[in-house]
């Protein structure tokens, strides 16, 4: 996993992207467990944003299929919808908690 804190400005994150948030506020004994899991998903009804759907198994899984806080902005091309760093960090709250699912 690399902390969306270090990524370069110019990186970008395609549907399907999978995104972990720590200091979830989960009340778990092993702070290690204390996270959801998210992926990127199109906001099938606004083609300009797409969304984060929480896909957490195990602990948590009480929160599968709800919806991360707002919408985040695509990135504008012709060829490729993405989200870039800037658009999550406008769209994430507490930043540093959050972690690109890279396995």
């Amino acid at each position: 996993m690399r902390k969306l804190v270090e990524l370069e400005g110019n990186f970008t994150f395609w549907s399907g992207t999978r995104l972990r948030k720590y200091n979830a506020g989960l009340n778990t004994i092993d702070e290690s467990k204390n996270y959801y899991d998210y992926i990127l998903a199109y906001a099938t009804w606004e083609p300009s944003f797409m969304m984060l759907v929480n896909i957490t198994e195990g602990i948590g899984k009480n929160k599968a299929g709800s919806i991360y806080g707002g919408l985040i902005k695509v990135k504008p091309g012709f060829n490729e919808v993405v989200v870039d760093v800037e658009s999550l960090q406008k769209s994430l709250d507490d930043y540093g908690n959050w972690y690109l699912i890279t396995d």
